[in-house]
């Protein structure tokens, strides 16, 4: 079988693919045949494909399972090519059902340390100030509005406007309108115009790097890692943490699943849904105030 490996790989390496992605079928078509010998299945055997998947199923996650099943399925669609195995041989690919993660959030006093970060930073040249500025506008529509950090990246002049509404280009080219609730979420964003043209344009988009073009996303990460590592908060945190944030505590404090979906820009009610898994704070007001066995008056005693 080791023929095959190398003559597939040899095949792929043709195929101008990333020197990872070839280690990576590599390594999961090795795994494939040292299950095939210790079980002493021939390549041809359709049982041997199927069982091997079972085999997967009980020992590794769902997306190491979905990556070995790609190149399993490339590796036999080749083998099927080259006359190896039958051209009837029959590629069954198990369903693999992929595990719930729940979204991470970060505490709210790990915001305000952010936040704070950000409005207290001590900066000595224009160029420093202007950024602060620039900067502080950027945390506080992040942690206001729950954008994710493309969004605001792609905002642009005309989607800003001076009634607190925003225009949110989203996934997909959906669009949508926030309204900016926080005064100093405003008055941050009014500040931070009324210095733009320090930047010296090149772009009509909103946020503007130093050479006057649009801030990237990497821009708006490195940003975020500046003030994250000042206010010492969990090094693990990122700008969609506060997303995550921003949609869990909506719900805490009483908004509709439908609200959220429609704040958050989500296509589907189901992507939201996974937020009320976090809400503890809205499970535990939910039992409190509507679990009948809190009124039971049971006599436990005689």
């Amino acid at each position: 079988m080791n023929n095959y490996i190398d003559q597939f790989i040899e095949y792929k390496k043709t195929q101008n693919l990333s020197i990872h992605s070839i280690k990576a079928y590599k390594q999961d078509l090795v795994t494939f045949k040292q299950y095939l010998m210790q079980e002493e299945y021939k390549i041809s055997d359709e049982i041997s494909l199927i069982e091997y998947q079972k085999h997967l199923i009980q020992r590794y996650k769902s997306s190491t399972i979905k990556r070995a099943q790609i190149t399993l399925k490339m590796f036999y669609q080749y083998l099927k090519h080259q006359n190896i195995v039958s051209s009837d041989y029959e590629i069954i690919l198990l369903s693999v059902r992929k595990e719930k993660k729940l979204p991470r959030t970060i505490n709210l006093h790990d915001i305000s340390s952010l936040l704070e970060a950000a409005y207290l930073s001590a900066e000595k040249t224009n160029f420093q100030k202007k950024n602060k500025i620039r900067n502080i506008a950027i945390l506080e529509l992040l942690i206001s509005t729950g954008l994710r950090i493309s969004e605001i990246s792609k905002l642009t002049l005309t989607d800003f406007h001076t009634d607190k509404s925003i225009l949110i280009k989203g996934k997909g080219k959906k669009e949508r309108i926030l309204y900016i609730s926080s005064t100093d979420t405003m008055k941050s964003l009014k500040t931070y115009l009324s210095i733009r043209s320090q930047y010296n344009p090149q772009s009509n988009h909103f946020f503007l790097n130093k050479y006057g073009k649009q801030l990237s996303i990497f821009g708006i990460e490195n940003i975020f890692d500046k003030y994250k590592i000042i206010s010492m908060i969990d090094t693990n945190t990122t700008p969609h943490y506060i997303r995550h944030t921003f949609a869990t505590e909506l719900l805490n404090n009483g908004a509709s699943i439908r609200d959220v979906q429609e704040l958050l820009g989500h296509s589907s009610i189901t992507t939201t849904q996974i937020y009320t898994e976090v809400s503890l704070q809205r499970k535990e007001h939910v039992l409190n105030k509507y679990n009948y066995r809190n009124t039971m008056q049971i006599k436990t005693s005689k």
